[in-house]
Order: structure tokens, then C-alpha cells, then sequence
């Protein structure tokens, strides 16, 4: 069993296929989370619970992560459930802190980053139009070093096709071991 943690909609990016709606609202509360950690170790029985932090960009609320993490490892301790752990993140706010964190805990990490810089910049923006590939590409060589196994997904766009062969090339060339590749139909 899985459980998606949507934790917030705000985001630090503005992609420009984003299915997310407008940027802000209400965040998770952690009284929220402790209820699908409830949940989930009711439901798994005596399987393991996947718990996945996923957003707009999940980073921006770190600190609920951290607590649900510590949260459901002490229900792991007294025997009442067993938990593991994914985030989706765009990559911005991802520091050598979290990565920490995340080796630590067994935290599994998915970037987003599509490729060569044609395609991911067409798409992949900060909020003022700029584009992230020379942003994100460091922290994605960092994540690879730090976290091998790592998913990065790659999202192939109708006007960015054209490009799907040589991003899928580069990012096997970085290291990528497991690409998942979404075309948007939207």
C-alpha cells in the first residue's frame, strides 16, 4: 500500500505544463499526516506502508516531512506499522541537508528534469520566465552521487519531442539509472 502525501500546492517553479492549480493555499497540517500514518499502519497489517511527500514541490514544507518521518518510525519501534518513504521534488530546494536527511532515513528521492536544456528550459521555469537547467543540473549530479538509485523523471512535451532521444542519452550518460518517462497528452 502507498499513501500520497499532498503537501502543499505552492511551488518554488512555474512550469508552464503544470497540472497543479493556482500556486498557494493551505499546507498539510501534521495532525493530517499522523491520521495517514494511522491509516496506512492500520491498512498495511503486516505489509510495509509507502508513504510518498509529493506537492506542488513537497520541500517547501520540509519540516512536515521530517516530523512524519520520526512519526512513523516510533510507531515502527513499538510494532505498530512499517513505513517507507518517497518524495517527488522539482529539485530547487534539494541541499546537501535534505540529501543528508534522506540517506539517513531511507528516504527515496524523484527529481523532475527533462533532459537537455532545449527541452527542459522550454517548460521547467522560475517564476520571473528564467529558465532551470543550470540550476538543477548540479543538483542533480549531486543527488546521483549521493543517492545512486535515484528516479528522475523526464516529462516530454508535443513541442519538445524532438528532443526525447539526446535528454534520455544525457541523463543515462549522468548516471541515471531509472528514467521514468511521462508524455503529456494534457
Amino acid at each position: 500500500m502507498h499513501l500520497t502525501l499532498h503537501l502543499t500546492a505552492s511551488c518554488n517553479m512555474a512550469c508552464r505544463y503544470c497540472y497543479s492549480p493556482p500556486r498557494g493555499g493551505p499546507a498539510m497540517t501534521v495532525d493530517t499526516a499522523r491520521a495517514a500514518l494511522a491509516f496506512g499502519a492500520a491498512a498495511a497489517g503486516e505489509g510495509s506502508c509507502g508513504i510518498v511527500f509529493f506537492g506542488g514541490e513537497p520541500l517547501l514544507q520540509r519540516p512536515i516531512i521530517e516530523q512524519t518521518v520520526a512519526e512513523a518510525k516510533a510507531l515502527t519501534a513499538a510494532g505498530r506499522g512499517r513505513f517507507h518513504f518517497k518524495i517527488t521534488t522539482n529539485g530547487l530546494a534539494l541541499d546537501d541537508s535534505f540529501l543528508d536527511f534522506a540517506r539517513r532515513e531511507g528516504v527515496l528521492i524523484a527529481m523532475s528534469f527533462d533532459g537537455v536544456r532545449e527541452a527542459h528550459d522550454a517548460h521547467r521555469r522560475l517564476p520571473d520566465g528564467r529558465g532551470t537547467f543550470d540550476i538543477l543540473l548540479p543538483r542533480l549530479r549531486r543527488l546521483l552521487a549521493v543517492k545512486p538509485y535515484a528516479n528522475v523523471i523526464m516529462v516530454v512535451n508535443p513541442d519538445t519531442v524532438q528532443h526525447f532521444a539526446d535528454g534520455a542519452e544525457m541523463l543515462v550518460g549522468l548516471g541515471v539509472r531509472y528514467l521514468v518517462v511521462a508524455f503529456n497528452f494534457a
